[in-house]
């Protein structure tokens, strides 16, 4: 497999061969599907085996990091305080398109993983900032209430620092599976 690498909009772009390289998002299509994407899903090494768990994130262009709220206590802090290398995924199916065949089926998505090393925030003032980002995403702007250090402090964030990144999508019928 040929591994090359490329930077764009300060993330290195994973340049892997794929099996099926019509697949390969573009780019800028995979940041901007990031941007947009509601649901991620961190993975960590935990207890010796793979976790994978849903989060609510936000991603900061500017610091090329993924932020994550979560709760004080859990599986995925223990695991980052043991092994901060970790990954992220968000995913979209938009439908299947039908065949005569079962191996002709096509399923019509878009998904990006990125790689990286996760951190915990420690800084109340940081936190409250992503937290404030984190709730103006998720309300479409519509949150009222600003969150404090003081509320941060209620809380934590993890920051995963994008070493690279790659999207694949299914958006039309392809050619057959090698």
């Amino acid at each position: 497999m040929i591994v090359q690498t490329k930077q764009v909009m300060g993330i290195i772009m994973v340049e892997k061969q794929m099996i099926r390289d019509e697949k390969q998002m573009r780019d800028e299509e995979a940041i901007d599907f990031l941007l947009k994407s509601k649901l991620g899903r961190l993975g960590v090494y935990s207890d010796g085996e793979p976790y994978i768990v849903p989060v609510l994130y936000d991603y900061d262009l500017e610091s090329k990091a993924l932020f994550i709220h979560c709760a004080k206590k859990g599986r995925k802090l223990d695991a980052i305080r043991l092994n901060g290398r970790s990954c992220f995924e968000v995913d979209e199916i938009n439908g299947i398109i039908s065949a005569n065949t079962p191996c002709d089926y096509e399923l019509l998505y878009r998904s990006v993983i990125a790689f990286g090393n996760a951190t915990i925030v420690e800084d109340t003032i940081q936190k409250a900032e992503v937290l404030n980002r984190i709730m103006k995403k998720y309300s479409d702007g519509q949150n009222k209430i600003s969150v404090t250090p003081g509320m941060a402090e209620r809380t934590m964030v993890i920051r995963i620092g994008i070493t690279s990144l790659k999207g694949k999508e299914g958006r039309r019928p392809s050619a057959p599976y090698p």
